[in-house]
């Protein structure tokens, strides 16, 4: 709640887009981790879509929102 997780995924997308140069992040969040959701929103990603059953998590398959940032 102190915002180093956005400050952090903020210092990812600077330098995915800016020396990377590429294109478009994504990112796949729980739907029900509303912290990190809340971060994706702050840095301006966009929700695309449930991806049912995408990730393994801790023995289970989980559904999880898509987000993705595109390098305008």
């Amino acid at each position: 709640g102190k915002g180093y997780a956005t400050e952090a995924v903020g210092e990812i997308v600077h330098f995915a887009f800016k020396i990377l140069q590429l294109h478009r992040i994504e990112s796949y969040v729980m739907p029900r981790n509303s912290k990190s959701i809340r971060v994706m929103e702050k840095l301006n990603f966009m929700p695309e879509g449930i991806s049912k059953r995408c990730l393994e998590v801790n023995g289970k398959w989980e559904d999880h929102i898509r987000f993705s940032l595109l390098n305008e």
